[in-house]
């Protein structure tokens, strides 16, 4: 029996020094959730966008005008998330970061009920907005590589629904992030849009993470109840990722995806009595049962929630690992955007991490920094009586019996505790 503990991080964190010598270290980047609106914008602005193909004409249209109106329960506009990614890549300290993990949902949220609306072709005008985000990361992170994962946006085949095998969405957006994941290897770039093509997933071995790691990055859309028409692409996801972990040679895997398992922590913040599983639960247990014991896979990274949020896997009786919630540039649920940056040895192992945030949807400045990011120090296995005594008198709220979640709303962050038995 497996068991997801969420821990926002904002609970949780220790910034005391050990006093130990760091080993080498360098770092990388999580961002997630940009959701790029375009339907923001004036209609004149709207119609320049969907009449000109070249994407690289969008950013001048973009900033040729007043900068539209990006508040708490809006998607994001190019300024904010230009912002991000800059203030993201001047935050690396000393040198350049290793990767960035981009975490998916690059489009903004009910794209095509806004093309409807616009009497936009919805295909054709959400390929070239992905393509538009891409370019904007692949401007500003020249000098290390960005791997990017599908979101539930991220799409041109509906609301929540993956882009169809093998379809043109999938091909013009592998030929967009190639840039992304091999900028300075044209046959590597070539084999990953062969790859990406098919059904939206990928892997990069240490030449590309530049630490003995392997990562694996998937279509979490597959995993979801709204595409069970889609098992034999979740089985073959499943089945490739599972034979490729085996065959590896570095000694770590990472995953990247968008969707993490578990309950939806917002949808249960406004009701508590009905908690939403994000993933189909038949896909979800046959995925943490090949999680469980394999023991190469040493961290999970995730987008969605829009929180800054740990989710804490358990064997038995035992918190095994950790999977790390990036929050989201975009402020659709009155959360303020942030990103985070994490340094790792030269082993592979994550050792501390910083967050950045924004309250005016153009400048970030650093939040707070956690020194030891373990799943020992996230959830202390022997925590003391009065420590728990402290929790539950601070962050106290209770719902039905097997799911207890604790809420506190700060600076417009959500910070949720949740306890969830996953059969």
């Amino acid at each position: 029996m497996f068991r997801i503990l969420v821990v926002l991080s904002l609970l949780l964190w220790s910034c005391g020094a050990t006093g130990q010598k760091a080993p080498a270290t360098a770092q990388f980047g999580v961002i997630s959730d940009c959701h790029f609106d375009p339907f923001l914008y004036p209609d004149q602005t709207i119609l320049a966008l969907a009449n000109t193909p070249d994407v690289s004409k969008w950013k001048r249209i973009l900033l040729n005008g007043r900068r539209p109106q990006v508040n708490y329960g809006s998607d994001s506009d190019l300024i904010l998330i230009q912002a991000a990614l800059q203030s993201l890549h001047h935050s690396f300290e000393t040198q350049p970061p290793l990767f960035i993990l981009a975490a998916g949902d690059f489009l903004g949220h009910n794209f095509e009920n806004k093309c409807n609306e616009h009497r936009l072709n919805y295909p054709s005008f959400a390929l070239r907005t992905e393509e538009f985000v891409a370019s904007l990361f692949a401007d500003e992170f020249s000098d290390c590589p960005v791997f990017p994962t599908l979101g539930n946006n991220d799409t041109d085949n509906g609301h929540n629904k993956p882009p169809k095998t093998n379809s043109t969405f999938l091909r013009e957006v592998a030929l967009a992030w190639s840039r992304l994941v091999w900028p300075n290897n044209d046959k590597e770039a070539a084999d990953f849009v062969s790859h990406f093509s098919q059904d939206g997933w990928y892997e990069c071995d240490s030449n590309a993470t530049k630490r003995p790691i392997h990562l694996f990055v998937l279509n979490s859309s597959l995993m979801t109840g709204e595409t069970n028409d889609r098992y034999v692409d979740y089985c073959d996801q499943l089945s490739w990722v599972s034979n490729r972990v085996s065959a590896m040679s570095e000694p770590k895997a990472w995953l990247l995806f968008h969707i993490p398992p578990g309950i939806d922590s917002f949808a249960f913040l406004r009701d508590t009595n009905h908690p939403i599983n994000l993933w189909n639960l038949d896909r979800q247990r046959e995925f943490l049962a090949w999680l469980g014991p394999s023991a190469k896979i040493a961290e999970i990274v995730c987008g969605h929630t829009h929180r800054d949020e740990f989710r804490a896997l358990f064997r038995g009786s035992k918190a095994d690992r950790l999977i790390r919630i990036a929050p989201s540039i975009g402020p659709n649920t009155s959360n303020n955007p942030a990103f985070k940056i994490y340094s790792v040895t030269a082993a592979g192992d994550i050792v501390e991490c910083q967050t950045f945030f924004s309250t005016d949807f153009k400048t970030f400045v650093a939040e707070y920094q956690q020194s030891d990011v373990s799943i020992k120090a996230i959830y202390p296995p022997n925590a003391s009586s009065e420590t728990k005594q402290n929790f539950a008198r601070y962050y106290g709220a209770q719902s039905r019996p097997g799911n207890r979640l604790i809420q506190q709303h700060r600076d417009n962050y959500w910070n949720v505790v949740l306890h969830l038995d996953i059969p």
